[in-house]
């Protein structure tokens, strides 16, 4: 009689084995291939299979303490998965917990990071299966563990960028840092600002997040808002002490980005909360935020900053005025809004051009016209001639 032993079971088999026992109708033929010795970390030639995966995905605990008696290892990769995750990384993402239970007292690495750098915490958070994270921290699972395994996201991160607010408050009640960074150099407060979520915003906060923590290139959470156009967390933010004032790297204030990003609204707030209407910033022009204004075509922005004070006739580091570059750009309602709110249009740049000439280089007639209906177009001498009739006559031109 030959040694039942040695008989070689095709894993195939296995796996239709399991999956009789799964959907109930065979019970018992996974234990007789098992005892015949059937592989049972289940590696086929075809259609390779983890079968200790499988029925941890599954939940099927009968399943799973058959293999784990026949010696299936816990911490074998799932060779279908291409990002090499263990079979409790399997149970975590199916949200198995009693799977889970029994892999980690057999010894399953709560630790294990994957190819695609996931940890089964990391897993627990981003589906926010919070039984399940419980579990894992007791087990001795790393808080402070990143996606990547310590190289990217932070697991409060995680739960700022998806908004669960719930997920959020579980990290922080384990203790869980929250002004940690991720690779991008971000916090929690940044992400959370940056994609506009107010409840994440204003838990952060309430736990002591940095409100004056910058970015690698100097901007704050509040110029991150700023800039995203979240103007709820741009209100929350500086009701919280948010400076206003200051600037990144690029010398840039949060009114030059609400500027940038096209928001009256976001300039007025700004505004109205004591920003500087006049301090230049970026380093591309030094032109203070009128100029910048004018620029982006945003009359309504502009209207708000000469109200408050800003100088109509400031210019950039090339002597442009912001009526120049309004006309420029061709921004006919920034060019009637400037004009109607005192802007002058006699002064000139750095090559000696009025606004006018500049419209007449560009070709904006509509621009010329308009000054020309409003009794702008002054007349300059460009030289003289001599006339039999009329002696010297000056020859003069539309400025």
């Amino acid at each position: 009689m030959p040694d039942m032993h040695c008989v070689q079971v095709d894993a195939d088999a296995l796996r239709s084995a399991f999956l009789l026992m799964d959907e109930g109708k065979d019970p018992h033929s996974l234990f007789f291939l098992l005892r015949l010795g059937a592989d049972v970390d289940g590696i086929a030639s075809q259609g390779p299979t983890f079968v200790l995966m499988m029925a941890s995905k599954k939940g099927n605990l009968g399943a799973m303490r058959q293999l784990l008696r026949f010696g299936a290892s816990v911490n074998m990769k799932d060779p279908e998965v291409q990002e090499g995750r263990n079979a409790l990384m399997g149970a975590v993402e199916m949200n198995q917990k009693e799977a889970a239970v029994l892999l980690i007292g057999e010894g399953a690495d709560v630790n294990w990071c994957s190819e695609d750098g996931k940890t089964p915490l990391i897993l627990a958070a981003s589906a926010g299966h919070k039984d399940l994270m419980e579990l894992l921290l007791d087990s001795g699972a790393d808080k402070n563990l990143a996606d990547a395994c310590g190289r990217d996201r932070t697991l409060l991160i995680i739960a700022a960028d998806m908004r669960r607010t719930d997920v959020a408050e579980f990290f922080l009640s384990k203790g869980v840092d929250v002004n940690a960074r991720d690779r991008k150099s971000l916090t929690p407060l940044m992400v959370a600002s940056d994609k506009g979520f107010v409840e994440i915003v204003e838990l952060l906060l309430n736990r002591r997040a940095d409100l004056h923590a910058k970015t690698p290139d100097g901007r704050t959470a509040f110029m991150l808002a700023v800039s995203s156009r979240r103007t709820e967390v741009v209100s929350l933010l500086i009701a919280r002490g948010a400076n206003i004032h200051e600037m990144d790297k690029m010398r840039r204030t949060a009114l030059y980005l609400a500027i940038e990003a096209n928001q009256a609204e976001i300039v007025k707030i700004l505004i109205d909360n004591g920003a500087d209407v006049n301090a230049p910033s970026g380093f591309a022009s030094s032109a203070p935020p009128l100029v910048h204004a004018a620029t982006k075509g945003m009359a309504g922005a502009a209207e708000f900053l000469v109200k408050a004070g800003a100088d109509i006739n400031a210019t950039d580091r090339d002597h442009r005025t912001a009526l120049m570059l309004a006309v420029w750009y061709r921004h006919v309602d920034v060019v009637e809004a400037l004009i109607s709110l005192g802007a002058r249009a006699d002064l000139r740049d750095r090559d000696g051009k009025t606004a006018l000439a500049i419209a007449e280089e560009a070709g904006h007639l509509d621009i010329v016209e308009f000054f020309q209906a409003r009794g702008l177009a002054q007349k300059r001498l460009v030289g003289i001639c001599f006339d039999h009739k009329k002696g010297v006559q000056g020859i003069t031109k539309e400025n």
